[in-house]
């Protein structure tokens, strides 16, 4: 009798501190790549966790619909001519683009890193630059990724 309670705590310990460990480990990096309008939904962890990144994929395209916005449509009795027109809004794009120049090129950088990870969908978390979630949250992605080292999936 003594013999099998010892084995069942034995069993019992083991069990726990293999599930308490694959809950404690945390990986080096998260990167989630998302869209804008996807960013609150799927991450879920404080912006400031340790090792995330969240990549916004389609930042040129908000920051080009901001832009857009703030464009005037011609009327000829603020511009006077279409040329002058022109001339105005070339000036303020010029402008917007020089503002924003560290903005555009990490929007270009983020581009890039979503095409070396061969991302074909988003929302997309990335673990540790090797292991791919798509469609969930950044904190069941962990999970997933979690399980999956407490299974020998990955190391």
């Amino acid at each position: 009798m003594k013999k099998t309670k010892l084995i069942f705590f034995a069993v019992s310990f083991l069990t726990c501190s293999a599930t308490s460990y694959a809950n404690s480990i945390a990986p080096q990096s998260v990167e989630a790549f998302v869209t804008a309008a996807q960013k609150d939904k799927i991450v879920n962890v404080s912006p400031n966790s340790k090792g995330l990144d969240v990549v916004i994929v389609d930042s040129t395209n908000v920051m080009d619909a901001k832009l857009s916005e703030s464009l005037p449509i011609y009327d000829q009795a603020i511009f006077g001519t279409p040329r002058n027109y022109q001339i105005q809004m070339i000036t303020k794009v010029k402008r917007w683009t020089e503002e924003n120049k560290t903005r555009l090129k990490d929007a270009s950088k983020n581009v890039a890193k979503a095409v070396t990870y061969q991302i074909t969908e988003v929302p997309a978390i990335v673990i540790n630059q090797q292991y791919v979630v798509y469609g969930d949250t950044v904190s069941s992605a962990v999970n997933k990724w979690r399980e999956a080292v407490k299974n020998g999936e990955i190391k």
